[in-house]
């Protein structure tokens, strides 16, 4: 627990571009469940990778990776 909390305090203070903005948290203490809320994506880079119909430029390759 003290593991995530610690990260949950780094996301709430990062501001950079690369990183998607931690809004807030949602508790639900009846089953013990912690939600993050994060700012809307329209997709994840993970699932942009994994589909055979998406090619990235050299330029977004580089803008990614940096």
């Amino acid at each position: 627990m003290r593991f995530m909390a610690r990260e949950i305090l780094i996301l709430r203070c990062l501001d950079h571009p690369n990183v998607v903005k931690l809004h807030g948290l949602v508790t639900l203490r009846m089953s013990c469940s912690l939600y993050l809320v994060f700012a809307y994506m329209d997709h994840d880079l993970a699932g942009l990778t994994a589909s055979p119909g998406i090619k990235f430029t050299e330029s977004q390759v580089k803008f990614y990776m940096h």
